[in-house]
């Protein structure tokens, strides 16, 4: 799986807004000192404003250049990093996102490792649950940007129903749109404002998943769900924020004694499929998990089930 190594260490980052809760260049260190490669993971910290573009298009000329070798892509970035690459895997295009960045051929290309990323921690998750639920079921996507849509995308593959609550509803149609016309007969995809959640049957509610980054460090007593309403009784809770390890959402599964997840898990496996993308090795992915527990912990000393990547709440 080795590909010919750069003339020079490897160079990679991290686009986004905000970037003081990632944790991704400990994880990405980690792998390649494991692997004796030498290379570095920034974070470039852009804010999403006109003036601001023309430091993604610099980070994009690098890519081009071979002086970067690979760049993720976080929020707010996901959907408009789509419209500015020169081209897209097969998978991006399906989800119209991406947050993996490579160069060939002189062209920087969009991939979209959440979607495998999502897939291989959720499934694993819901399994070890699936006796409390119809599985698969319906689930309720909280948020229609660039995480929501690679979140459908895979959920849809897997032949679950679909609600997608967001604050933008026009975000969240669009995202039906895209697909309605694509599921099988069985298959139902709709879109909401996260203010009707009240109004919907939430008893047939299986998973409720976050996209958004409500309740994300700092900001960690935020949560996306509406105020005083019980979460569905008969539900998984899956948040893609990894920091905190506890969210506020995944506070109140608890206290109502369902199972819930954070999204370390997705992070690590992302990151593997991106780093394997950019370096052609075999990501050590126990290695990565150990750095990001260890990066949990330097993080905030005091954050709970720091001990396990998953970070799986368990009903008592």
């Amino acid at each position: 799986m080795k590909a010919k190594l750069p003339p020079q260490p490897f160079k990679f980052g991290l686009i986004g807004y905000p970037l003081g809760h990632s944790i991704s260049p400990q994880i990405h260190h980690a792998a390649l000192e494991f692997l004796n490669l030498k290379g570095t993971y920034t974070c470039y910290e852009i804010q999403p404003t006109e003036e601001k573009i023309s430091e993604i298009k610099r980070l994009f000329q690098q890519l081009r250049e071979g002086i970067i070798h690979g760049l993720n892509v976080t929020i707010p970035y996901k959907a408009l990093m789509f419209e500015l690459v020169d081209a897209a895997t097969p998978q991006a295009r399906q989800v119209g996102a991406v947050n993996t960045l490579f160069q060939r051929d002189g062209q920087v290309i969009g991939d979209n490792t959440d979607i495998k990323g999502f897939l291989t921690d959720f499934k694993a998750f819901v399994s070890a649950f699936g006796q409390k639920t119809t599985i698969p079921a319906q689930a309720l996507v909280i948020g229609g940007g660039g995480s929501a849509r690679s979140v459908v995308y895979g959920l849809l593959q897997e032949g679950w129903n679909i609600i997608i609550a967001a604050r933008n509803l026009e975000q969240a149609q669009n995202i039906v749109n895209q697909w309605h016309n694509k599921i099988s007969d069985k298959q139902n995809i709709n879109a909401i404002r996260i203010s009707e959640i009240r109004t919907i049957e939430l008893q047939d509610i299986t998973a409720v998943i976050n996209t958004t980054p409500v309740g994300m460090w700092p900001n960690i007593r935020l949560s996306p769900w509406p105020l005083g309403l019980p979460l569905p009784e008969k539900s998984v809770i899956y948040d893609l924020i990894y920091n905190p390890v506890e969210t506020a959402l995944m506070r109140s599964a608890r206290l109502q004694g369902l199972p819930a997840r954070s999204g370390g898990g997705m992070l690590i496996e992302q990151a593997a499929l991106a780093f394997e993308r950019w370096t052609g090795y075999m990501a050590p992915r126990a290695i990565m998990r150990q750095a990001f527990q260890l990066a949990m912990k330097q993080f905030n000393p005091e954050q709970k089930n720091s001990e396990t990547y998953e970070t799986t709440i368990h009903p008592h």
